[in-house]
């Protein structure tokens, strides 16, 4: 069982992103960038700025569902959720998933993933890039909370991803 220790008046909350708040989620992706960098080995524009993903098809794509992380009421992260609309039982994955550093190793991501995974369908994938341990190890622990170890793990090394890609279906727990 996960225990959320985040002190008082902090509460977690996962919500939906409005069109209007485009630019929230364009200035986080900017953090997000720059924390992802270390794998990727990105660089700043002439701006000072990190090339990010194209913040419109967030909300243009049906697939998407671009959602912010509030704590204590204030912006502390994001996930992006696609969704497969021809999987017949609904299948989800992890597009992107970012915590404030100042919000991390608080158990607040762990609970930001419950949420996450309790607002959409049954069947989940998650996948994290081979250089990313911190994500690895974040993702194995938070997946195995929630389905009480009923998940696998494949590692891919090839055209297609490199890195473990975690799968459950809440049919399974």
């Amino acid at each position: 069982m996960l225990f959320v220790i985040v002190g008082e008046n902090m509460k977690i909350e996962v919500c939906e992103i409005s069109t209007n708040e485009k630019p929230l989620i364009q200035n986080l992706l900017q953090f997000y960038e720059y924390e992802f960098s270390v794998y990727e080995e990105d660089d700043v524009d002439e701006n000072g700025d990190f090339e990010i993903a194209d913040v419109d098809e967030y909300f243009d794509i049906d697939e998407y569902t671009p959602l912010l992380v509030k704590v204590a009421g204030q912006a502390a992260g994001f996930v992006i959720v696609n969704s497969d609309p021809n999987a017949p039982n609904g299948r989800f994955l992890i597009e992107e998933f970012f915590i404030m550093k100042r919000f991390q190793q608080q158990g607040i991501g762990q609970e930001v993933a419950r949420q996450v995974f309790d607002m959409f369908g049954q069947d989940w994938v998650v996948r994290v890039i081979n250089e990313n341990l911190k994500g690895q190890s974040f993702w194995q622990k938070a997946i195995d909370n929630y389905t009480g170890g009923a998940f696998s793990v494949e590692v891919f090394n090839d055209a297609s991803w490199e890195g473990p890609i975690y799968t459950f279906s809440k049919l399974d727990f």
